[in-house]
């Protein structure tokens, strides 16, 4: 049969295998390769992409960094400024309530006596109505030991306007008694030299350092009184109860140059350093 095959037969027969020797290197050779290639070219362009913004996002990050510490330094001279120092309890039998007995029940006084003290210091302003702080209630676990605030009205009597701007502005110079922040706009009214101001200041203590963790051995509401310690400011079971001092005048007050207002004690150890 191979001696009738023509020579234009033989061609076209030799033609038709190459086609399909081409056809199976492409399919099974050529082909892949070449989506390899585009694959590794895709990487390519999206690695170079990336790599091209480089520089870009390392110059944010110093930025970043430099704002950051910025701010840690700026929020340190604030802190040294408006924090008080808390003695936190952190060792020993029940710290989270001995905090509650040596803190929360003691410095609200202490508080409203030291704002007393640095309002009435300055000339031409009268307070006219006393700051009270309410002591924390018998349950140590309720208390948000990591962000502290007080709030409270504030009304003075003013011999003139000039003399009320500064004792608004007077706020900024408060020391260790929190992060004062004036709630509402103040209300103005009569006339010099009788200028009469209302408005609500709240301060914001977050505390330096770690306070105890909550008790668990401690039922919800059952608070202190399980401890022989029936409640704040003077309820408490018996002397043997006050590591910091009997309530009286502020630690440390008295021995304070006229016109400066102490810091007030906040704890076992008495006046803070």
């Amino acid at each position: 049969m191979l001696s009738r095959l023509t020579v234009l037969q033989v061609h076209i027969i030799g033609a038709v295998m190459a086609i399909i020797v081409a056809g199976g290197l492409f399919f099974f050779l050529i082909k892949p390769v070449n989506e390899t290639i585009q694959k590794d070219e895709d990487n390519y362009n999206s690695t170079k992409s990336t790599a091209d913004t480089l520089p870009e996002v390392k110059s944010k990050l110093k930025k970043a960094k430099l704002e950051q510490a910025k701010i840690t330094a700026q929020w340190a001279t604030y802190q040294s400024k408006f924090i008080p120092t808390i003695n936190f309890e952190t060792t020993g039998l029940a710290p989270r309530i001995r905090t509650l007995r040596d803190v929360f029940w003691q410095w609200p006084d202490r508080f409203g006596q030291s704002l007393t003290q640095f309002i009435q210091h300055q000339p031409g302003i009268t307070l006219l109505t006393p700051i009270t702080i309410p002591a924390e209630g018998s349950d140590p676990n309720s208390i948000n030991m990591n962000l502290i605030s007080y709030s409270f009205p504030i009304q003075v009597e003013a011999t003139d306007f000039n003399a009320l701007m500064q004792h608004i502005n007077r706020w900024n110079d408060i020391r260790k008694l929190g992060i004062p922040v004036i709630q509402s706009v103040p209300s103005i009214s009569g006339m010099s030299p009788h200028i009469l101001c209302n408005y609500t200041v709240t301060l914001y203590i977050l505390p330096k350092g770690t306070p105890p963790p909550i008790d668990p051995r401690l039922a919800s509401g059952a608070g202190a009184r399980g401890f022989g310690m029936g409640g704040p400011m003077g309820m408490m079971g018996g002397p043997g109860f006050m590591s910091g001092g009997m309530m009286g005048a502020p630690m440390g007050m008295g021995s304070a140059p006229p016109g400066a207002m102490a810091e007030p004690g906040m704890g076992s150890g008495g006046v803070i350093p």
